[in-house]
């Protein structure tokens, strides 16, 4: 794990279901208050480690590295040097990995696979984005 790459004054890909008012962590207004007052020489406000996130950011090469193995997954990256910044917005992205792809997946909890959403298949074609994660909580659809 490189560690957090996105600047603090602007808003990064994992904050955008904030934004789309999708998450039950925070809303839109204690996003909006936040980045006010970073703006202000404020500090972004962070949840401290627990167990589970210090193991997901220890493990994050291994877990994407069996996740691209369980998938078959090809060409796997895991080290990105600076984050994905958007062209026009002031919105960045840090990518945990990326792999290469040719089929569509079922879910199979049995062995570890989920599909977000409830549906049944996800498209793994193509260039694929990879986030690891690592938590104590059994999978939820939609996932929170």
């Amino acid at each position: 794990m490189v560690g957090k790459l996105t600047r603090d004054d602007q808003l990064s890909a994992s904050r955008i279901p904030i934004l789309l008012n999708a998450s039950p962590y925070q809303t839109r207004n204690e996003l909006l208050a936040e980045m006010i007052d970073i703006d202000n020489g404020g500090t972004a406000h962070r949840i401290p480690q627990n167990e589970p996130m210090f193991w997901g950011d220890t493990l994050e090469e291994q877990i994407l590295t069996v996740a691209a193995d369980r998938l078959g997954l090809k060409d796997l990256r895991t080290s990105f040097p600076a984050a994905f910044q958007h062209p026009t917005l002031p919105l960045a992205a840090s990518l945990d990995g990326s792999a290469k792809g040719n089929r569509k997946w079922a879910a199979d909890p049995a062995n570890g696979i989920y599909t977000p959403q409830g549906g049944d298949m996800i498209d793994l074609t193509g260039e694929i984005l990879l986030e690891a994660k690592n938590t104590s909580s059994p999978p939820e659809n939609p996932p929170a």
